[in-house]
């Protein structure tokens, strides 16, 4: 055993908490017992100066049960026993289950842990609730989501763990149905709730756990569960979160408080504070940085994919946003540019319409009647490369105020026949109609898509002249694949365009809007300004990849041998 120091000049409690320093005989305590290791911060200092204990055999009997009940529920590691990772026990399970009052009581009655995506946090937390749903008699713990769907994942990890477990499912009931866990003999209960339902059920809680609060708006619920435990002796509410990408929400403000308890600023004993993040200004393609914000990297999550998200991510602004983000664990400002401009300029420029190959899609975005409205023409072809030809249409009256307020040569746009004008001060979708009906003579248009905000007269109008037409809504479900492409052929160089300032300065407006799964759609809300043309390209792009896109049919004979 090694020999017991005792210099009080370098615990770290003794530079800025002089007056709450353990003594000798509690350090001599620490030593004897086996678990002076534990003590690694200034808070854990402060614990010890105020009778606080740590017992070993408890955290051990929680690791135990991980691994002798508990199992994954997804590939590679299906029904895989869950044996904690190293950052797991050290940084969570240990601290948690471990520190104890003088009293007897739990020395953390929350904890705030903030990883980044792909750790295994939702399986995690899984556990974690079934823990104190098997330990605590009586209890009431909840699952609690912005979003239904939020709470269901990780309602679903734990229903999983207890079907798949032979001595769990004896006695505890698993009710799909309306997202329950049920120990009769014990009174405990396990529910998942949205935020709608937690706050009235969750206020009388031995353990709530927060999934996903990065999403949390809601200040006023949040701040009545804070003290949903207080009738409870050891309650716990847990908050595991990714980052976000807005600096005045909830979770950051979370967030700022853990980073002041790690760096010994803040001398609060009883919340737990586990922080990975990459540096603020660490570039995306950083390996060390992904390793320092990852603590599975290279356990479950293997560096083969994190080289392949960084590859599909080069050149674009909007997934380097995303991967800093979700996998960096770095916060984001909303709004980050989607598209780069300057790749749009390098892209083979179309020097007649004379010269465009592939079977021909069309977008339509009408959008407001007095602003901006877009026709794209984009002929597609097998090996994944398209031509693109935009008109861009705006009101001929409001010409001048446009200039002024987005500070654009519209004037000279419109002078170069890159923008057409329209009389008065709306858009004359009859111009809109005869150029759809002029092309589709000229090419002849397979399928035209369009959204159908504002476009329920001209759709009409053109099907009665023939084409067919198909109304794609703005979700991520329809717009996430041919997005994604747009974004890989840009980075490829697989488009020729006209090379239309006006489309280009649309590109250069777009923000994005990107979900877990690192999907991505236009946004017309976070942009700075019109992206008209870019949503119309997008829809046209949609149509050609659309599993019911039209394609043609040809009775040559050749074409029945191929």
């Amino acid at each position: 055993m090694v020999a017991f120091e005792y210099d009080k000049s370098k615990l770290l409690s003794s530079v800025k908490y002089a007056s709450r320093i353990p003594t000798r005989a509690q350090m001599r305590l620490a030593h004897d017992e086996g678990w002076a290791d534990q003590i690694k911060s200034v808070q854990d200092e402060i614990a010890v100066a105020e009778g606080c204990r740590f017992d070993i055999e408890k955290p051990q009997a929680v690791a135990k049960f991980f691994a002798e009940r508990l199992t994954h529920g997804e590939d590679p590691f299906y029904n895989q026993p869950f044996k904690l990772l190293e950052w797991q026990r050290e940084r969570i399970v240990n601290p948690i289950y471990g520190w104890w009052t003088a009293d007897g009581f739990r020395r953390y009655r929350s904890f705030f842990v903030f990883v980044p995506k792909k750790q295994g946090k939702t399986q995690l937390a899984a556990g974690l609730a079934l823990i104190e749903f098997h330990f605590v008699r009586g209890s009431r713990v909840y699952i609690v989501g912005v979003a239904e769907t939020q709470a269901l994942e990780m309602y679903d990890q734990c229903a999983g763990m207890v079907e798949r477990s032979d001595v769990m499912r004896r006695y505890i009931k698993v009710t799909r149905s309306t997202g329950k866990l049920k120990w009769q003999k014990r009174n405990c209960r396990l529910s998942c709730l949205t935020k709608s339902a937690a706050a009235s059920e969750g206020k009388n809680a031995s353990c709530l756990i927060l999934e996903e609060f990065h999403a949390w708006r809601d200040r006023k619920l949040f701040d009545s569960l804070l003290y949903a435990g207080a009738t409870k002796l050891n309650p716990m509410l847990g908050m595991i979160t990714t980052a976000g990408d807005d600096v005045t929400s909830l979770c950051h403000t979370e967030y700022e408080r853990a980073k002041r308890i790690i760096e010994g600023d803040d001398p609060t004993t009883d919340h737990l504070a586990v922080v990975y993040e990459a540096p603020k200004d660490a570039a995306y393609d950083d390996l060390d940085a992904w390793k320092k914000a990852n603590p599975s990297y290279g356990k479950t999550m293997p560096e083969r994919g994190v080289l392949a998200d960084i590859r599909a991510a080069k050149g674009n602004p909007q997934r380097i946003a995303s991967l800093k983000r979700y996998r960096l664990n770095i916060w984001t400002q909303s709004g980050v540019q989607w598209l780069d401009a300057d790749q749009w300029s390098t892209c083979d420029v179309l020097e007649s319409d004379d010269n465009v190959e592939g079977l021909l899609y069309a977008g339509l975005d009408l959008a407001r009647t007095r602003d901006f409205a877009a026709l794209v023409l984009l002929w597609y072809r097998d090996d994944g490369s398209f031509d693109v030809l935009p008109k861009i249409y705006y009101p001929a009256a409001l010409v001048k105020e446009k200039e002024e307020t987005d500070k654009i040569p519209l004037g000279s746009w419109i002078d170069a026949g890159w923008v057409v004008p329209t009389e008065g001060n709306e858009i004359d979708q009859e111009i809109i109609f005869h150029d759809v009906v002029s092309a589709n003579k000229r090419w002849g248009i397979l399928d035209l898509g369009f959204d159908s905000y504002n476009a329920g007269r001209i759709s009409k109008d053109l099907i009665s002249a023939g084409i067919n037409c198909t109304a794609v809504p703005q979700t991520m479900t329809y717009l996430g694949k041919p997005s994604g492409e747009f974004e890989r052929a840009l980075s490829d160089k697989r488009i020729r365009h006209d090379a239309n300032p006006c489309l280009k300065w649309m590109i250069s407006n777009a923000k994005a809007i990107t979900d877990s799964n690192n999907n991505v759609r236009p946004c017309k809300q976070r942009s700075t300004t019109r992206i008209d043309g870019l949503t119309a390209t997008i829809i046209a792009l949609q149509r050609a990849l659309a599993p019911d896109a039209q394609r043609p049919i040809s009775d040559k004979p050749w074409s029945w041998s191929n």
